[in-house]
């Protein structure tokens, strides 16, 4: 697992997401869990979870799956980080 206390990494976290993007992958739950339970678990605004994750994944630090619900329809997209990569 990678040290988030460490200065260079969390001058890079900080640099690629903000602060408030930070505390999103700081406080993350660990497994596949939806962008609503992580603003939740974060206390940060959900807009900016969902900018933080998509930001992740662009630079392959997330992956999501997505699950249809059979009654409705909706997707439902479970988010993890992915922190391999760095």
């Amino acid at each position: 697992m990678v040290d988030l206390n460490d200065p260079v990494i969390k001058g890079y976290f900080i640099n690629l997401v903000g602060e408030e993007g930070f505390k999103v992958v700081e406080k993350m739950p660990e497994g596949e869990v939806t962008d609503e339970k992580i603003a939740e678990v974060t206390g940060v605004l959900l807009n900016i979870v969902r900018r933080t994750l998509f930001i992740l994944y662009e630079n392959r630090l997330a992956v999501y799956r997505r699950v249809r619900d059979t009654d409705s329809g909706w997707l439902t997209y479970l988010w993890r980080l992915d922190l391999g990569n760095l």
